[in-house]
């Protein structure tokens, strides 16, 4: 069964059937609805190729995290979570995904325009940009379309993105903790490098500003989204006689790394120090205690920015796309205290 068959059941042109499959919208929809039902009744199948080469689409969109395979694999369940929800949404829309990686070996301008000259991908998915990657320069020059998994801030144009609420939502997360009564409170911070960290700990900021806690840059560490950066940051507040009473962890596994500190060290939580954290992904369910987090909606975020670049490529969304997700305040055992109304 070939185009022509399905044209002259149909009773219509070749041209007319490759518009109805490629969802061109100057078709009637009486002939849509026909050729439509003669191509499910003979269960014809559409070459892919030969789709691709006529549309100059090939329904593929790559998935790009610049950080090396450690970030994927070692670190976090947050980027096997994001990849659930881009899995998600371009299986519901009949698009395949894929992943392409950086590594610590391959010069990141090599890596940019490695990516942006493919020829397979209708467009760009970006997880974890760094903000002094070549990536988005190379993309915004040869104007392909891609949405960020953060906030682009040193753009002048303007940039596609869908992310969470970072700065207020942290911004939550330290004033409950400011309720509970703590007064020195530490960040732990991520990559500087990443705008969710910045953000993160602009809404720290902003939470001691509130309650007219003087800003202390002893009581931030600004280290690696790591197991390790939370246990050694606990290490250097104690060794350099940095007193603290509460722990603002910017991201589950750094909260764990810190709780297990604290807890091998014999402080107590949450008496000693109250610990409150940002995901609310799998590694934060620590069976010591439960950590008290800002849930940030990972898989939702994922399956959000790949319907946006959907929409996008398929033109029936306008650029800019700038969408804001709100995270939720979970109370555990960690912060010792209800939710303050």
């Amino acid at each position: 069964m070939s185009l022509q068959d399905i044209a002259e059941l149909a009773g219509v042109s070749k041209s007319t059937v490759s518009r109805v499959i490629n969802d061109d919208p100057n078709v009637s929809e009486k002939t849509r609805i026909k050729v439509k039902k003669i191509i499910e009744d003979e269960q014809f199948q559409v070459n892919s190729a030969a789709r691709a080469l006529a549309s100059r689409s090939t329904k593929i969109i790559g998935v790009v995290i610049s950080n090396d395979l450690g970030a994927l694999f070692d670190t976090s369940f947050y980027f096997p979570t994001i990849l659930r929800g881009i899995s998600q949404a371009t299986h519901a829309r009949d698009y395949a995904m894929l992943l392409m990686m950086g590594d610590e070996t391959e010069d990141d301008i090599r890596f940019a325009r490695r990516i942006v000259h493919n020829q397979i991908l209708d467009g760009l998915l970006l997880i974890s940009p760094t903000l002094d990657h070549p990536l988005i320069d190379e993309l915004i020059n040869a104007n392909t379309k891609f949405v960020s998994a953060d906030r682009i801030t040193h753009h002048a144009a303007p940039i596609n993105f869908c992310t969470v609420e970072n700065v207020e939502s942290s911004r939550q997360a330290v004033n409950h903790l400011i309720q509970l009564g703590r007064r020195k409170i530490a960040i732990f911070a991520g990559d500087p490098r990443i705008v969710d960290s910045l953000d993160r700990l602009e809404g720290y900021k902003l939470a001691l500003q509130d309650a007219q806690i003087p800003y202390n840059s002893d009581l931030v560490r600004i280290d690696k989204f790591t197991y390790e950066s939370g246990y050694e940051g606990v290490q250097y507040l104690l060794d350099n006689n940095i007193e603290f009473d509460g722990i603002y962890a910017s991201q589950s596994t750094i909260a764990v790394g810190a709780t297990n500190a604290l807890m091998d060290l014999g402080i107590r939580l949450p008496e000693d120090v109250s610990l409150i954290a940002f995901d609310d992904l799998a590694e934060s369910m620590n069976p010591r205690i439960a950590i008290s987090t800002m849930r940030q909606p990972v898989l939702e975020k994922g399956y959000q920015m790949a319907d946006i670049l959907i929409d996008l490529i398929e033109n029936k969304a306008t650029a800019p796309i700038q969408r804001f997700l709100s995270p939720e305040l979970l109370i555990r055992a960690s912060c010792g205290g209800l939710r303050v109304k």
